[in-house]
């Protein structure tokens, strides 16, 4: 008789708490959602790419439009102010390798990376960010991680070069054993 009690006792406590936890996470889930809007998702390579050719381009300093006019000879000694053009503006872009995924930019012919993720179980080393020519990230394996779901060599080295201004990507495998 005893040893019932307890079955049935411990069997309704098991109930409560699984009933306990479905109605705690339905409950967070619910005001989550009314407190920050929709579920935050981590965007694609693809919805990156897409909101960055959306984003307007940076508009043109005031004085960059402005030329002076010609004069006659100076009439005072103060100095004249030399003329100023606006550098380049930076054109931007995302790339993404195997789950490891940079974002770089270009001023010019100056290449520079301006954030980078390593897949899971990869690292990044080592990191030449720019400005420079050539911008470079080599991403590898971890010590003891598996090729896992992306296969592949166990490096890889991203170098970034601007073309026309544009980030351009050279991805090379190493470690190949050579």
């Amino acid at each position: 008789m005893r040893r019932k009690r307890w079955s049935i006792g411990a069997g309704a406590w098991i109930v409560a708490a699984g009933l306990t936890t479905t109605l705690g996470v339905a409950a967070v889930n619910t005001l989550s959602d009314d407190f920050a809007g929709s579920a935050a998702r981590p965007l694609s390579d693809s919805d990156v790419a897409a909101r960055l050719s959306a984003a307007p381009p940076p508009a043109a300093s005031a004085s960059s439009a402005a030329s002076p006019s010609p004069s006659a000879a100076p009439t005072s000694a103060a100095p004249v102010p030399a003329r100023t053009t606006a550098p380049p503006a930076a054109k931007s872009r995302a790339f993404g390798h195997r789950g490891s995924s940079l974002f770089a930019s270009c001023t010019g012919d100056q290449a520079k990376l301006l954030s980078w993720s390593p897949a899971q179980g990869y690292t990044a080393s080592p990191i030449e960010k720019g400005p420079a020519r050539t911008a470079s990230i080599r991403f590898a394996r971890s010590k003891g991680a598996s090729w896992g779901r992306h296969g592949g060599p166990p490096a890889v080295r991203v170098e970034v070069t601007c073309v026309g201004g544009e980030p351009r990507e050279n991805v090379r495998p190493e470690g190949w054993g050579r």
